[in-house]
């Protein structure tokens, strides 16, 4: 009898160490994994960037000439250019302006846009990731020639690699004047919380 309780007992012991092992295990997984997805220390919520509007944007879809050429006549491409800049505190938008010319190739059809009043979608802290990746939801106005034709258009700002950024906004109620097509340009300069030059 006695064998038999001392053998339950080393079993029983070895069970439980396993057991606890295992969750011990879990609990590292389960917390690495949080710290990774999380990995605040490497994003900022406060910071400041701008750069420049330099986009086209096409009237009509584009033929191609053996699919290796572009022929787009001149008074089917505008060019966009300006100057957009952006600012967050704390994970909160503090700053945004974008100003742009918006002219077809060959000189006509000349006119200015602004987006102004932007505000995000949802209440989750804005930030800058490690690799300088920022997406942001939201709705402005649009300003054209000092006049607000659309208001309250549902945009999305995105910053890739702290080089580039698009801005897309819904075709329906921004009247098709964009003619469903992003708005491109590339940032100039990123700096932080301290005044530190992030790019």
């Amino acid at each position: 009898m006695k064998v038999f309780n001392i053998i339950s007992l080393i079993s029983f012991i070895t069970i439980l160490g396993l057991s606890l092992s295992l969750a011990e295990i879990n609990v590292n997984q389960v917390l690495g994994q949080t710290s990774t997805q999380t990995n605040f220390e490497n994003t900022t919520d406060t910071f400041s960037m701008d750069g420049a509007i330099s986009s086209l944007v096409f009237v009509s879809d584009a033929t191609t000439d053996s699919g290796t050429s572009w022929k787009v006549s001149d008074d089917k491409k505008f060019i966009l250019s300006g100057y957009w800049d952006l600012a967050a505190n704390n994970g909160t938008i503090t700053k945004f302006n974008v100003n742009f010319t918006k002219v077809l190739s060959d000189g006509t059809k000349w006119h200015s846009h602004e987006f102004i009043n932007f505000k995000t979608n949802d209440s989750n802290k804005i930030l800058l990731d490690s690799d300088k990746n920022l997406s942001i939801s939201g709705i402005l106005d649009v300003k054209l020639n000092n006049q607000i034709p659309y208001n309250n258009t549902n945009t999305d700002i995105i910053i890739s690699k702290g080089d580039t950024i698009k801005f897309k906004l819904d075709n329906e109620e921004s009247g098709n004047h964009f003619f469903d097509q992003p708005i491109y340009g590339i940032v100039k300069s990123i700096t932080g919380k301290e005044g530190n030059k992030i790019k």
